[in-house]
């Protein structure tokens, strides 16, 4: 009976439901790289590369061939599926043994990143491929390194992580036959010419990458990023500049801040813009920046100083307890150092 008065006209296309996302809030495969990052909480460069390169690194770089045998596709599957879900793969204690199934898992990572491959290189994939197209002796420098500047940072560490993976791979070519012509040959036929032009002329010049990331790094370190004086953090400097400016208050330090909103602070600073605060800034997030500078920071440095920079910042703290003495305020030390 419902065949024969059956509404639906002859030849109209069936509509097919959207397929549900497994993953919808744990997912780390074929979404941005900034959303993979935050999701893994691994930096700015994801889980699965990260840990792969850490792996390979560690055991795999005399390898012979690596990249050019692919691995296994069922393991590829389930590392991938946890990855997607939430959990963390850690090789060691899975107990992998075949280099080629992890280098897979960095090649079958990019290559699921929306827009593919050449999304690594951003917005500028034409001009690096421009830039990369002439002899290598002909290739502006100073371009490269302004390109690579202008990617958001998320692109830019993945790429330096990449980077720093594959010049261990080439100084160990002697062993696993990974040249820098075998590599751009590879990576040419997994990724693309002008991701393995770029990888091909990165190698050799490595100091090319812009030093950028502030947050987590070690004080030395984080000081020489963009701080004139090499002594204390730009996030810190600005913060300290700002509240010179008629800004200190009894609750400086004492408020919790909305961390979210501080975090995109973090994430600024670490794209190597040079901020100013507004007027109407929130003083409690601008005081958070250098409260999440610590908690990112890998060694606690008030109990290992790190070179001079320590004393830089020690001198900071007590600016802040001799200027909250004058306010007639005494919880200094534990809202300054949390």
């Amino acid at each position: 009976f419902m065949k024969h008065f059956s509404s639906k006209k002859k030849g109209a296309k069936t509509e097919v439901p959207e397929k549900m996302d497994k993953y919808p809030t744990t997912r780390i495969f074929n979404i941005p790289l900034k959303l993979a990052a935050e999701r893994c909480g691994t930096g700015y460069v994801p889980a699965p590369i990260l840990d792969s390169i850490r792996w390979l690194n560690k055991h795999a770089l005399d390898e012979e061939g690596l990249y050019r045998v692919p691995g296994n596709w069922t393991s590829y599957k389930t590392y991938k599926h946890m990855y997607n879900s939430g959990q963390v793969v850690d090789y060691e204690e899975i107990d992998e043994r075949v280099p080629e199934n992890v280098a897979m898992m960095i090649v079958r990572y990019v290559k699921k990143l929306p827009g593919g491959t050449y999304s690594l290189l951003g917005e500028y994939g034409e001009q690096f491929k421009s830039i990369l197209s002439v002899p290598e002796e002909e290739i502006e420098e100073e371009a490269i390194y302004n390109l690579l500047l202008s990617l958001p940072v998320e692109n830019r560490e993945t790429l330096r992580a990449l980077n720093d993976h594959l010049t261990l791979v080439v100084e160990h070519s002697d062993n696993n036959l990974m040249t820098t012509n075998n590599i751009t040959i590879t990576f040419g036929i997994m990724f693309g010419r002008t991701i393995a032009s770029f990888f091909e002329y990165t190698t050799v010049h490595p100091d090319i990458f812009p030093k950028t990331v502030i947050f987590g790094e070690k004080l030395c370190d984080s000081s020489r990023s963009m701080h004139n004086k090499n002594l204390i953090p730009h996030p810190i400097w600005k913060v300290i500049d700002y509240l010179d400016d008629g800004r200190y208050s009894d609750d400086l330090y004492v408020n919790v801040p909305v961390w979210s909103n501080v975090e995109k602070w973090r994430y600024l600073f670490d794209s190597g813009i040079d901020i100013e605060f507004g007027d109407q800034c929130d003083l409690d997030e601008i005081c958070g920046i250098i409260r999440l500078w610590f908690k990112y920071n890998p060694v606690n440095i008030f109990t290992i100083p790190d070179c001079a920079n320590s004393l830089s910042l020690f001198g900071y703290a007590s600016k802040i307890t001799d200027q909250k003495k004058k306010n007639g305020s005494v919880e200094i030390s534990n809202a300054t150092t949390s």
